[in-house]
Parts: C-alpha cells; sequence; structure tokens
C-alpha cells in the first residue's frame, strides 16, 4: 500500500511516497457446473458461482487515518476506504429542519456541529459482500438458449445525483425524484422524510450524510442469447463449414431497489450522474469457411 507521508520541509517536499501500509483480502469462492440433462436432441447444462470477500485495513502509518475527501476515510480494522459521514436523523416534526445524531445519540439541527469528526460515523463500504454469477445454457436439436445472470449484495453506494437533484429541484421547481414531493414537511407536527424546502437550502440538508447512502444490491440479466445452428446438409452446399443465426440481448433487465439510475456503481460508490450501462439487441449470422 503506497502512502503519503510527511516528511521535513527542509527537504524541499512535504510528503514521499511510500509503501507504508498493509491491507488484507480473504474469502472464497464457490463454483458449481452442472449437466442437468443430456441425450441426443436436447441438452442443459448449468454453472454456478458465488464469491465472498472481507477487506480489512491491518497497517497505516503511525497509525493515522487517511481521509479520501469529505465522504470517506480509510482506517485500521475497517475496509478500505469506508463511509465516514454525519448519521442523519430525519426532520424535525416542528420546525421542519434537518436533524443529525450526534455522537451521544442526541440530535441537533447543526450541520456544521453534525460533522466534525467526534460526530461522524462509519455508515458502511464500497465493498460488495457476495457476487454471484449463473450461466445456463440449453439447446434443442440446431437451437440454443443461453442466460447469464449477475448480482451482487452487501454494496452501500453514496447518491450524490439525488442529493444535488431532489434539494436543488424542490428549492427551484427544477427536475427531481418522482417520490421527492410526496413526503416533505409541510405544517408543524407532520411526521415527514424530507425538510422543508427552502430557497437557498434548508440548513445544509443536501450536505454529504448518511441521508445519501444507499444499499445498491441488484441482479441483471447481463446476457441472452437465441441461436440457431443451420443444418449441415443445407450449409455444405454453400461449402461453409458452419452457420448459425443469432439474436442477442445485453443488459436488458436489472432487479434493485436503489433510487440511482444504475445500481452497477464502479469500486468508491459515488454515484455522481453516473451514465447508465446501455442496454442493446443485436442481431446477426456467424459463418465459417
Amino acid at each position: 500500500m503506497l502512502q503519503n507521508v510527511p516528511v521535513s520541509r527542509t527537504s524541499g517536499f512535504t510528503t514521499i511516497q511510500s509503501n507504508v501500509g498493509k491491507m488484507e483480502n480473504k474469502g472464497f469462492e464457490i463454483t458449481v457446473e452442472s449437466n442437468n440433462i443430456r441425450n441426443e436432441n436436447f441438452s442443459w447444462t448449468t454453472g454456478l458461482n458465488v464469491s465472498y470477500n472481507h477487506n480489512e485495513v491491518l497497517e497505516l502509518y503511525n497509525n493515522q487515518d487517511i481521509a479520501g475527501g469529505t465522504l470517506a476515510r480509510t482506517t485500521v480494522g475497517r475496509a478500505y476506504s469506508s463511509w465516514f459521514l454525519p448519521v442523519w436523523a430525519g426532520v424535525d416534526p416542528d420546525t421542519g429542519d434537518p436533524l443529525w445524531y450526534l455522537a451521544d445519540k442526541t440530535t441537533s439541527n447543526s450541520y456544521a456541529v453534525a460533522s466534525r469528526t467526534e460526530n461522524r460515523q462509519y455508515v458502511g463500504s464500497s465493498f460488495p459482500w457476495y457476487v454471484f454469477g449463473l450461466n445456463n445454457s440449453i439447446t434443442y436439436k440446431g437451437f440454443n438458449l443461453s442466460f447469464f445472470f449477475y448480482a451482487q449484495t452487501g454494496v452501500r453506494v453514496y447518491n450524490q445525483t439525488r442529493s444535488l437533484i431532489d434539494s436543488d429541484g424542490l428549492r427551484y421547481g427544477w427536475n427531481y425524484y418522482q417520490d421527492a414531493d410526496k413526503d416533505y414537511w409541510r405544517e408543524p407536527g407532520q411526521q415527514a422524510s424530507s425538510p422543508k424546502p427552502v430557497i437557498g437550502g434548508n440548513k445544509n440538508s443536501s450536505s454529504a450524510s448518511s441521508r445519501w447512502i444507499e444499499k445498491n444490491d441488484y441482479i441483471r440479466l447481463r446476457n441472452i442469447t437465441l441461436s440457431y445452428s443451420l443444418p449441415k446438409s443445407f450449409i455444405s452446399k454453400a461449402k461453409f463449414n458452419n452457420a448459425r443465426v443469432f439474436v442477442q440481448g445485453t443488459n436488458l433487465l436489472t432487479f434493485t431497489g436503489y433510487t440511482g439510475v444504475d445500481p452497477e456503481v464502479a469500486l468508491g460508490g459515488n454515484d455522481v450522474f453516473k451514465y447508465p450501462v446501455n442496454k442493446a439487441v443485436t442481431a446477426g449470422i456467424d459463418i465459417t469457411f
């Protein structure tokens, strides 16, 4: 682990990069392959892959934490670059102001107080706990149907896209998430999930906090292909060795509770107007001579 270590300014530099950290990844990976059915005209095979990884930082220079901007922190005993944020406590039913938890479990409507280091907490990691892959191939005579599902669980994503859109959208009448206007504070005594919208912002309600941390567990149909291999008796006349007609779909279905545009966020987990993966349907013919 290469880290920037402080050095005396008399050297002309303030830091020097050194290998002073230790990090451990451990877990397991299981792969199971099955020939479910196999006869002259019909076959069905399945492949399942399951992996689990536990990431932990074991050692840092002088045991000093490393700040990952304003959102994350690397510390000994936790996953690399874990979310380290003020903890959202909801909306004050009397005033509509945002609330945050303090270290002593009381609440405050001051973000400046809640964002102090002693009041922040670790609220998850962008490393997945489990990753799954399921592949199936079904063949009947010349036809073949294959499909691959991918899934992951345990990841926490910082949905910065929503923090920007919802807060500014409600304040200025711009676009915002459909459910953002259904439960914002309107009158004293109301139990609401979104603070009172105020022009210029309601006491930093859109600022970095656990309010914008979401699970992004998902299952995605990564690929599905239906193909037909033309009979040898037909293609031999055209002097082909093989000919296959196919139609293929990529990323056609996704099942998730994540409210962002796309749950497939890169390691680091900060979703800021990420462009979603493409859905595609293609068709063609493969010919070999």
